[in-house]
C-alpha cells in the first residue's frame, strides 16, 4: 500500500490574509498546516516521521492551555487524509461536554467499529480534547475500547492536567507535552495578524499582550481582538486598560510600597490603590516574583519570599478576603525585610 504521505502534494505554504468571513482571529488565523505552526519544533518533527513510517501510536498531547495542541492533531489529520476526507475518518469529541461513560459505549465505540473510509491511511483517527474532565469510569472504558480498535483506531487524547487522566490510560499513549509559547515566537504571527486586519498598532502593545498572556497564544489573540473593538491603536496602555492587569509601572509602585514603607502605611497605601484600581492581590501576587528575584536580598530571603507568595496565590484563587490577603502580602514583605536588616533566620521570625 502507499504511504499516504509520500502522495504527491500541490499545496503552498499558507499566507496570512484578510479573513473572509465572521469568525473570531483564533478560528480565522488557526494554522492549517504542521509548516504553519510557530513553535514545538522537536513534536513536529517527531509527529513527521511515525507519520512517514506509517506508524503513528496513540498520543496524549498535554500541557497549559493556547499552546497548540488541538492545532497540531488537526493538522496532522489534514495531512493524513486531506481536507474532503476529514469528516468520514476523523472524529472529534470534547470531553468536558461529553464525558460520561455512554459517550465511549455509544459514539466513540459505534465510529471505532465502523471501516475506514476511501483513505490511504490504514487507520481513523479520533481526538479526545479535555480528556481530563472525563470521568473515572469513562476513562476505565476508554482503556479497553483503546485495546480492542487499536488495529484501525488511533486516539489522540489532549488534556491540560495529565495527572487527572488514570496511569493505565497515560501509559497506552506516547506523551508530548507543549509547553507556553515564548513571546519571540508569538510576536511576528501577531505582527502579520494585525497587519492583514489592516489594524495600526506599536510594538509595546504587541509585547505587552504577548506577556500577560503567558504562553497562551490564543489568549493573546483574543486580547488584540478585543482591544481593536475599543480603540483605534494597539499600543501598551490600551492592552493593560483593555485586560485589567497590572501595568508594569503599577507593580513598580506597588513594589516600591512593600519594600519601602512600614506595615501599616504599606497596608493603609496598597488597600487604597486596589479600590482605586480596581486590582485584586491575586493579580499582584501572580505578576510580582519576577521583580522579587531582582532585589538585592539574600537568596535565601527571596526563597522564602516566593515561597509564601505561592501559598498566598493559593489561598487568594480560593475566594479568600481580598482586605485580609492584602494584609498576608505585606506581612511578609516585612518579615523579609526584618530578617535582611537584622541579619535574622527567618525561621525565628516566623516562629515568633
Amino acid at each position: 500500500m502507499q504511504s499516504f504521505f509520500d502522495r504527491p502534494s500541490t499545496d503552498k505554504v499558507s499566507v496570512v490574509e484578510k479573513p473572509t468571513s465572521h469568525l473570531p482571529w483564533v478560528e480565522t488565523y488557526r494554522p492549517k498546516e504542521m509548516r504553519d505552526i510557530i513553535s514545538h519544533v522537536e513534536i513536529m518533527q517527531s509527529i513527521q516521521k511515525l507519520l512517514k513510517k506509517d506508524q503513528l501510536p496513540h498520543l496524549l498531547f498535554y500541557g497549559p492551555p493556547g499552546t497548540g495542541k488541538t492545532t497540531t492533531i488537526l493538522s496532522c489529520a489534514r495531512m493524513v487524509y486531506g481536507s474532503e476526507r476529514l469528516k468520514g475518518n476523523v472524529l472529534e469529541l470534547n470531553a468536558s461536554d461529553e464525558r460520561g461513560i455512554d459517550v465511549v459505549r455509544n459514539q466513540i465505540k459505534d465510529f471505532a467499529s465502523t471501516s475506514i473510509v476511501f483513505s490511504a491511511a490504514p487507520y481513523k483517527l479520533i481526538i479526545l480534547d479535555e480528556a481530563d474532565q472525563m470521568t473515572p469510569d469513562a476513562q476505565a472504558a476508554l482503556r479497553r475500547v483503546i485495546e480492542k480498535y487499536t488495529r484501525n483506531v488511533r486516539f489522540c487524547i489532549i488534556c491540560n492536567n495529565v495527572n487527572k487522566l488514570l496511569p493505565a490510560l497515560q501509559s497506552r499513549c506516547t506523551k508530548y507535552r507543549f509547553g507556553p509559547l515564548e513571546s519571540s515566537e508569538m510576536i511576528p504571527r501577531l505582527e502579520s495578524i494585525l497587519v492583514a486586519e489592516k489594524v495600526p498598532y506599536e510594538m509595546s502593545g504587541i509585547e505587552a499582550a504577548a506577556r500577560i498572556s503567558n504562553g497562551d497564544m490564543r489568549r493573546c489573540i483574543n486580547i488584540l481582538q478585543g482591544a481593536t473593538m475599543s480603540f483605534s491603536t494597539i499600543n501598551e496602555e490600551v492592552v493593560y486598560r483593555c485586560t485589567g492587569a497590572p501595568a508594569p509601572q503599577f507593580l513598580r509602585e506597588v513594589l516600591r510600597i512593600l519594600v519601602d514603607v512600614n506595615f501599616v502605611q504599606s497596608h493603609t497605601a496598597l488597600v487604597a490603590k486596589a479600590q482605586i484600581t480596581n486590582t485584586s492581590v491575586l493579580e499582584i501576587v501572580q505578576n510580582i516574583p519576577s521583580s522579587v528575584l531582582c532585589l538585592g536580598w539574600p537568596e535565601s530571603v527571596k526563597a522564602f519570599v516566593l515561597d509564601e507568595l505561592a501559598k498566598l496565590e493559593h489561598l487568594a484563587s480560593q475566594g479568600g478576603s481580598d482586605r485580609t490577603s492584602w494584609a498576608c502580602l505585606v506581612g511578609i514583605f516585612q518579615l523579609a525585610k526584618e530578617a535582611t536588616m537584622r541579619d535574622l533566620d527567618l525561621k525565628s521570625l516566623v516562629s515568633v
